[in-house]
């Protein structure tokens, strides 16, 4: 007996029966992909430097082993690590601790099949364990199994397993619950195609580990001896892309931003577009990424800060958290979600419109044109009653030369058609594929001679409208369309034609 607030109570035990709550656990929302990386958590954690994904398809049973050269673990490690819940959440973790529940390599492992099997080694010493959800039902206990030769566990598969030195290879075995798949029978091909998008997502969530960025240790992760390539979801090595060098990089001690604009898309080439937009393009890949200890684990939301938008679509902002404020941060058991606190949500809420403001320009800057009308764009831009409207400019010089050229009647007619283009521009078609692939977009193709009769005419009109001023005149040029996309032959055609001009 004992009392609380001194009221008499007995306390009775009331364990979870095994069977069911293993059964249960298995579906706290693990993808193929999160469980990978939970696993690859601890073997980072483990300090490995390399880590070999090997996955047999080709003949039942099919297996999963993920191996790495880390420190191993002896007896009671072991046992610890299968014991579910074995830490604390609220425990101080190391430094680049990747782990939080102590639950990952139990939950991650069963959620995709029915066996789990841990075969470690060190100090010369191996030790196995296995969790049995089949053998679990049959006594409905907490029932771990141990083996008595444990090495004849990786020699009973037929994969290239080497654990002569300290590591641990976790094996995955009766994979009936993997996502994507068939719930009847096993498809082979689809299952390769599910391997390919795990090799993604690692790709990407493990970038800063696989590339050794500075003060990150590297790490080389291959799947089927194939190795991972990181990809820099900032591609910041490119020349073209923009950090806000003004913006403050620490928020507290545990948090830091940095804010990256891309390059925008005529400033790399088309598979360089479309790697850094990653698989859902750069509309839905825009706003935060947040890193716990160097490890990616949400990414491509604002968390409703901002809304996504296409002149947003090429901001990125780069959050780096330590482990210690992860339940400020409510990082989730498959850490794939989380939530801002109070200050950074101030913090970036305070500078959103700065955050975004370098991708607005890299958009806004290429239609600027249209509202000089010392250029004489094709295009005017028309704001009247809080709306936008674009008409064709009939000052401009090719435009006005053929006018000039009607009589009245057809001057007013062929006005008329010039409107009814300008009435039907497909602005909702432009929109969702200038948001979704703004290099799938182009404009027709000019021909030669009729470059060089537009080319002349807007040049001749330049200098007259500039006092003959050569360089201003060819500078203008150089933001106008269909010079702009023909520069090379523009310039040819100019420096022909006109090259006495000073």
């Amino acid at each position: 007996m004992t009392y609380t607030r001194g009221i008499r109570m007995k306390i009775v035990s009331l364990p979870p029966p095994a069977a069911s709550f293993f059964e249960s656990m298995r579906d706290v929302g693990y993808t193929l992909e999160t469980a990978f990386a939970d696993i690859i958590d601890n073997s980072l954690t483990a300090k490995s430097t390399e880590i070999d994904i090997l996955v047999d398809s080709g003949e039942e049973p099919f297996r999963i082993c993920i191996a790495d050269n880390g420190i191993g673990m002896d007896y009671e490690t072991l046992l610890e690590a299968m014991t579910y819940a074995s830490r604390d959440p609220r425990t101080t973790r190391d430094r680049f601790d990747l782990g939080r529940f102590g639950l990952g390599l139990k939950l991650a492992s069963l959620s995709q099949g029915r066996r789990l099997t841990v075969v470690t080694r060190r100090n010369n010493s191996v030790h196995a364990g296995i969790w049995d959800q089949d053998y679990i039902d049959e006594h409905n206990d907490w029932l771990l199994q141990i083996p008595d030769d444990p090495e004849s566990i990786l020699e009973s598969i037929p994969l290239n397993i080497d654990l002569n030195k300290s590591g641990t290879v976790v094996i995955w075995e009766k994979l009936e619950r993997i996502d994507g798949l068939p719930e009847t029978g096993f498809d082979q091909t689809a299952f390769v195609k599910r391997i390919d998008d795990v090799r993604a997502h690692l790709e990407l969530v493990f970038h800063r580990f696989l590339s050794g960025e500075a003060g990150t240790k590297k790490c080389g992760i291959s799947i089927n001896n194939l190795p991972l390539d990181g990809i820099d979801p900032f591609n910041s090595k490119h020349p073209a892309t923009g950090i806000d060098p003004d913006l403050p990089e620490k928020i507290n001690e545990d948090v830091s931003f940095q804010v990256f604009t891309l390059p925008h898309h005529s400033r790399v080439d088309k598979r360089d577009w479309e790697k850094y937009g990653l698989e859902d393009g750069y509309l839905k890949n825009q706003g935060l990424y947040i890193y716990r200890e160097k490890r990616l684990i949400i990414y491509g939301t604002w968390l409703r800060l901002a809304r996504q938008t296409a002149l947003n679509q090429l901001t990125r902002v780069k959050i780096d958290i330590t482990n210690r404020v992860d339940d400020a941060w409510g990082i989730t058991l498959d850490k794939s979600r989380a939530k801002l606190p109070p200050i950074v949500r101030d913090t970036l809420r305070n500078r959103i419109e700065r955050i975004g403001a370098s991708s607005k320009r890299a958009y806004t800057r290429r239609g600027q044109a249209l509202t000089t009308e010392e250029y004489r764009p094709t295009w005017k831009e028309i704001q009247q009653n809080n709306q936008i409207t674009y008409q064709v400019n009939h000052d401009n010089p090719v435009m006005k030369r053929f006018l000039d050229n009607l009589s009245g009647d057809n001057r007013k007619e062929f006005g008329k058609i010039l409107t009814f283009i300008g009435s039907t521009i497909p602005l909702d078609a432009m929109y969702a594929r200038l948001s979704n692939d703004p290099s799938s977009v182009g404009v027709e193709q000019v021909d030669q001679a009729t470059l060089k009769e537009w080319c002349l005419q807007h040049y001749d009109f330049l200098m007259e409208m500039g006092n003959n001023d050569q360089d201003r005149a060819i500078n203008m040029m150089r933001s106008i369309e269909p010079f702009k996309s023909n520069w090379d032959d523009t310039e040819y055609i100019l420096e022909a034609e006109r090259p006495n001009d000073d």
